[in-house]
């Protein structure tokens, strides 16, 4: 099997920056969103040295028999599982201290991600805040990620409707959980393990998307085209036009049949539409 992947981003028809950052690894079939907190003046930053740190921390373990070491979630005794949350947590650690080397002293930067690593017939999904994956098949979208938010915690905790949860206002953005932010010890990464089906696509995005489209209106999408790079461009359009109060990012990835892709150069990019997959080169209270 090989996986093929599609991607599009775009700064949006507010904000003055794209604060989105993505990854994408063909070779070791890894991809990742990071959505840097725009209430941050290092959001931009967080988000770049969040993919950044991941690329260099799988380059690190690349060819490493052992499964623990340099990897930081030694706990965790899935030595695929355990790189993939030691990557975000070697990220966490990257965004805590270039934070700490600011010429003004120390800022609270902080960014979210979420990661989709394909590995021996299963898919490994981590994340951290707010930024989702989905599997899509069938015309069926589900959700395997959950929101690391306030309102998430109180919509679990209280049954919250749709309409009280919008109820909520400005709180509806605050992240309760980001790679930096004021957490300076080790953040708590979410893993989830699926087995994927033969053509089953995962969607991983920022919340510029989720909060612009419902689920219903990104499945409907996704059934247009089975081009996933035409696919994505059709998402972050649609997110743009129904509003684009936010950056957008989205990346598509899916299991098909044929060789593996043996290429490891890393794509890693931000505010374009015109990202192609024939050209593949390179905190409790904060908003995202």
């Amino acid at each position: 099997m090989k996986v093929e992947h599609g991607v599009c981003t775009h700064v949006g028809r507010v904000r003055k920056r794209n604060e989105d950052a993505y990854l994408v690894l063909p070779g070791e079939h890894l991809y990742v969103v990071a959505d840097g907190m725009g209430g941050h003046a290092g959001g931009a930053e967080a988000s770049r040295i969040a993919v950044d740190s991941v690329a260099e921390f799988f380059r690190k373990t690349e060819s490493a028999e052992d499964g623990t070491w340099p990897h930081i979630a030694t706990w965790i005794h899935d030595t695929h599982a355990c790189r993939l949350v030691s990557s975000l947590q070697y990220a966490h650690r990257g965004v805590v201290d270039a934070a700490w080397r600011q010429p003004g002293g120390p800022m609270i930067m902080g960014t979210t991600a979420v990661a989709v690593f394909f590995v021996r017939g299963q898919a490994y999904i981590a994340h951290v805040g707010d930024s989702r994956c989905y599997r899509y098949l069938g015309g069926r979208l589900v959700q395997l990620t959950t929101d690391h938010t306030v309102v998430e915690d109180i919509k679990r905790r209280y049954q919250l409707t749709r309409d009280q949860q919008a109820s909520l206002g400005s709180i509806q953005h605050l992240v309760a959980r980001a790679l930096g932010g004021r957490e300076t010890g080790d953040v708590e990464v979410d893993i989830t393990v699926v087995v994927p089906s033969l053509d089953e696509v995962f969607l991983l995005c920022s919340d510029g998307l989720t909060n612009e489209l419902t689920d219903d209106r990104i499945a409907a999408i996704l059934s247009t085209t089975d081009h996933l790079q035409e696919a994505a461009e059709r998402l972050v359009s649609a997110a743009v036009e129904a509003g684009g109060s936010d950056n957008v990012t989205v990346v598509l990835a899916r299991f098909v049949e044929g060789d593996e892709d043996e290429d490891f150069t890393p794509f890693v990019e931000e505010d374009t539409l015109e990202a192609t997959t024939l050209a593949i080169p390179p905190d409790e209270g904060s908003r995202s």
